[in-house]
């Protein structure tokens, strides 16, 4: 009854505090698992909040990322929280690194909650604060009583009033000096001028955008690892779906609809202007080339295998296929 009364931020706040204790007394792959289960009441929180189902983890952040609730860089810690959890779960992985690692993205993580709820009642205040003022007039005839074509007409006539005055009086200092007609004509053309630089500059000029190229043929992983499932094996000069990086070695991209992982070290970062992304989507290798796995070569995958290792073995596979077959993967 006690855990009923309490609130989500003093949950989110305790299951944090746990975590702490856990790896405090080393045991590791407990404390990423409180990691990922504080995340996911922290992500339920946002989601009813924002009017967002209540499901999977995954597809709960996929949805709070698609309606702008996060920022990239959180959508990237809170993935890898889940994933470092659901890997301790499923894995028994014990590794204090990695525990580290998962509980300083989850202080992160709620430290960005406390901003968003203080922003959101900040907004809250400030719109409580404001109330209609009523205007009356000398008579004591409220403003907002009148009827809406005399709201819309007084002002209307007060700007046709001032437009016939100011052009009245341009008049007379025409017919007074000649020089006047001369230099606001001159004033005018100047300021047509600008504007139409002005516009062209904007419409030869696009701002540029990245785009994310695989640099070789790229094998694309269910899962950040060498030992992952793999999903297919795309060509040199792909253009990827980029949704962020996952570490130093895996970049995450979308791929048929869902997430998938490639070797950072093989993807190439370049500023494009719009048009020219449209070619480079557009153009893409429709052969693969014989080179072997193209994946992190340095240090080791969450399974123990390297990406280095598995590049020798594909390279002795690939030898002794070319000697009895011209088929290429």
């Amino acid at each position: 009854m006690a855990a009923e009364r309490k609130t989500i931020q003093e949950l989110i706040e305790e299951g944090r505090s746990t975590t702490e204790s856990l790896l405090s007394h080393a045991n590791y792959a407990e404390a990423m698992i409180c990691s990922r289960k504080t995340l996911e009441t922290l992500v339920q929180s946002l989601c009813r909040r924002n009017n967002l189902p209540i499901g999977d983890l995954t597809d709960m952040l996929d949805n709070l990322y698609r309606e702008g609730v996060i920022s990239k860089d959180v959508f990237a810690g809170f993935l890898k929280i889940s994933m470092l959890g659901e890997r301790a779960q499923s894995e028994g992985q014990n590794d204090p690194a990695l525990a580290s690692e998962s509980f300083e993205l989850l202080s992160q993580a709620v430290y960005a909650y406390r901003q968003m709820l203080e922003h959101q009642s900040s907004a809250r205040r400030r719109s409580a604060s404001r109330r209609p003022v009523r205007r009356r007039t000398s008579g004591g005839i409220s403003l907002d009583n009148l009827p809406p074509y005399v709201k819309i007409g007084v002002p209307l006539v007060v700007i046709l009033l001032l437009i016939f005055l100011v052009r009245s009086f341009a008049s007379h200092r025409k017919a007074a000096d000649p020089t006047v007609n001369a230099s606001v004509e001159s004033s005018e053309s100047s300021a047509e001028a600008a504007l139409t630089t002005e516009a062209e500059t904007s419409a030869v000029a696009p701002s540029a955008i990245t785009v994310y190229t695989t640099s070789t043929s790229l094998n694309v992983r269910e899962t950040p690892s060498t030992s992952g499932k793999l999903l297919t094996t795309l060509p040199a000069g792909t253009v990827l779906d980029y949704v962020g990086s996952y570490n130093d070695q895996w970049t995450i991209i979308n791929y048929n609809g869902t997430q998938a992982y490639v070797a950072t070290q093989y993807v190439t970062a370049s500023e494009v202007n719009p048009a020219e992304r449209g070619n480079a989507s557009a153009t893409r290798s429709s052969s693969q080339t014989d080179a072997a796995e193209t994946e992190p070569a340095l240090g080791s995958t969450a399974s123990g295998t390297t990406a280095a290792d598995e590049t020798s073995a594909q390279k002795a596979q690939s030898s002794s296929a070319k000697s009895s077959t011209s088929s290429t993967r």
